[in-house]
């Protein structure tokens, strides 16, 4: 019975002790063995918080900083990577509500399409102040939340929410001990991105835009409830009569002969539906070749370049439709 008791010991003291060396390794190669899934889990370790909220499972630390793919990423006083916002307001604002394009993963800030955006303002004599809501791994339910929780107490003149493909997923539920383990271990996070990797080659079901498309069939439950997200925002908009826009932010992978109007058309109904603005991008950028719109060759999303775009097609919209310079209701 010792004996057994004592190999058991043994053999469970090896397995730890293999994971330690190991955990150890990967940390110390790290930099060399990065790329854009782990540090995507990087950036949800070092920068995002749990949160004791219903549909709201995390958000970013506040005055918190740290370099990601590259780029440096500062959060303000409320978790927003932005400038701090005055509690007194002294100028026109826009809010902007999104996941990862809104927030710029992989470009520099002054690059990023609010604060581009923010100057074409300025120099045509709009003088606006443009705030960056946007969160990693987000969905319009979880947008919905934060903009309650945080986004209207900023006292926007017009809501802007750029809609990606992947926000019909459902809201993201992780145990303490998952998040402490995801949290804490590069191995975990070295083994998830290799599994990842290995299942896309497995099964054609799990590529990009099989998985988009996925998201739109009705089997998939958390499509009315990210829907009823988007009339809610609409609702509060609407009874403080703050213009709203939904932009659709087209899935970069391929723009010729687009395979995801799936998702085109679910933000399209949402925006029909609660009367409010609404802005393809995919016709600004569809003639380009889309590695030339990329973070890098194995990230797709919107470059520094594809940012500029962007901008330039949200400021003709809100010129062109008498949103800047005047309050109007939502059409």
């Amino acid at each position: 019975m010792k004996k057994k008791l004592f190999n058991l010991i043994f053999f469970f003291s090896s397995i730890s002790f293999a994971l330690i060396i190991c955990e150890v390794s990967v940390r110390l190669l790290y930099p060399a063995i990065s790329n854009y899934n782990l540090e995507m889990w990087r950036y949800a370790k070092d920068m995002k918080m749990p949160v004791n909220k219903t549909n709201l499972p995390f958000h970013h630390y506040p005055n918190s900083v740290g370099d990601f793919y590259g780029v440096e990423i500062k959060t303000n006083g409320i978790g927003f990577r932005d400038k701090a916002i005055d509690a007194k307001k002294n100028k026109k604002r826009i809010l902007f509500i999104g996941d990862s394009f809104t927030l710029g993963w992989g470009v520099v800030e002054d690059s990023t399409f609010t604060r581009v955006l923010e100057r074409n303002l300025r120099t045509s004599n709009f003088d606006y102040e443009v705030i960056n809501s946007g969160i990693g791994n987000y969905n319009s339910r979880m947008e919905c939340e934060l903009f309650k929780w945080k986004g209207i107490k900023t006292n926007p003149d017009i809501v802007i929410l750029m809609f990606f493909a992947n926000d019909a997923e459902s809201v993201p539920k992780v145990s303490s001990l998952q998040y402490s383990l995801i949290s804490k271990s590069y191995l975990f996070a070295l083994l998830f991105d290799r599994i990842q990797k290995i299942k896309v080659i497995a099964n054609p079901n799990n590529r990009w835009d099989a998985y988009y498309k996925s998201l739109y069939e009705y089997t998939n439950r958390s499509l009315k409830d990210n829907m009823d997200a988007l009339s809610e925002i609409a609702d509060i908009c609407r009874n403080r009569n703050i213009p709203l826009m939904f932009v659709n932010i087209p899935v970069l992978h391929q723009l010729k002969d687009y395979p995801i109007y799936e998702a085109t058309n679910f933000i399209k109904r949402a925006a029909d539906l609660n009367s409010v603005h609404f802005l393809d991008l995919l016709p600004a950028i569809e003639g380009y070749p889309p590695h030339n719109l990329w973070v890098s060759a194995e990230d797709a999303h919107a470059n520094g370049k594809a940012n500029l775009i962007f901008a330039e097609e949200i400021f003709d919209y809100l010129k062109g439709n008498n949103l800047i310079g005047n309050k109007g209701r939502n059409n």
